[in-house]
């Protein structure tokens, strides 16, 4: 299993676990030994636990958790349940939980741990959040929504590392070479991302709408278009050697044309889409004759 620790608003890959195990929640701490203190990690549905929680707060670091329903926590519980929408608690875990803790040698003592329980109703469904953010002036009910909608951008990791590099189709045969690969799957999409950003910066802007929906030239900017980052990894990619081994003189000239040819390719942003989440994942021999695939 990988596990990866992605800086939403660099859109850059901070770190990642390749370990022989499928539990998520056990690479966390390595994760969180890479941030400085106060940052904030937005964590996904199926990370929020005692343990986890725990630990954030020992390395000082803040967290936002998205919970499932059904938790077996009464003050959890009793707050899906009610209409408040802003309450801050004591966690304190369960007689099972503690044992399966004390099971794996985890000793923490098992203290209360207060934690604020935010409550948002997006459309028809009813988000609960955790979060370590207790100030409820300075971090209001109404920006958690759009603080988690943010995380969206990991999936966007995941959609260039699956359908535009294929980061599954490894040529090595052994654990060291699959890590070589990641890692240099990892490399070239921060360095596109560095890429892009320094290209989106030396861009005008102004707010005139832009026709053309392809190629535009560097005076045709405007704030309704983005850099396609898949043009932008194209051009990174074919020149990597380029910036690995070209003398210094040499590179800075090279470089000004790479933000030319990077900005030349832009796309239209398209805000707000959504789309029922359907696996792809092909149907195998096991699968019942005409049954529908799973969501």
């Amino acid at each position: 299993m990988m596990s990866g620790l992605y800086n939403l608003q660099e859109q850059l890959i901070y770190d990642f676990e390749l370990v022989p195990h499928n539990d998520e929640r056990r690479c966390v701490p390595e994760h969180l030994a890479k941030l400085e203190r106060g940052d904030l990690v937005i964590f996904d549905r199926g990370y929020f636990s005692y343990q986890i929680l725990h630990e954030v707060l020992a390395s000082g670091q803040h967290a936002v958790f998205r919970l499932q329903q059904g938790t077996t926590n009464s003050q959890v519980a009793a707050f899906w349940d009610n209409d408040r929408k802003d309450a801050i608690i004591d966690y304190v875990p369960s007689p099972a939980v503690k044992h399966g803790l004390k099971k794996r040698g985890h000793t923490t003592g098992f203290q209360p741990l207060a934690i604020r329980l935010v409550k948002c109703k997006i459309e028809d469904e009813t988000h609960v959040y955790a979060t370590t953010l207790m100030n409820q002036t300075g971090y209001s009910v109404d920006c958690f929504a759009d603080l988690y909608h943010g995380r969206w951008g990991i999936e966007e990791l995941y959609k260039v590392s699956k359908q535009f590099i294929d980061v599954e189709d490894f040529h090595s045969q052994t654990e060291r070479g699959v890590k070589q690969e990641i890692y240099g799957h990892f490399l070239l999409i921060n360095l596109a991302r560095l890429f892009e950003t320094d290209t989106r910066n030396r861009l005008p802007c102004d707010d005139q709408p832009v026709e053309s929906n392809a190629t535009t030239s560097w005076s045709q900017t405007g704030k309704t278009l983005k850099i396609n980052f898949k043009h932008c990894l194209f051009v990174v990619g074919r020149h990597l050697e380029n910036l690995v081994l070209m003398p210094g003189r040499t590179l800075a000239n090279w470089l000004d044309k790479a933000m030319v040819a990077v900005a030349r390719i832009r796309q239209r942003k398209r805000p707000g889409r959504q789309y029922p989440r359907r696996s792809f994942k092909p149907r195998t021999r096991w699968n019942s004759f005409g049954a529908a695939p799973k969501p």
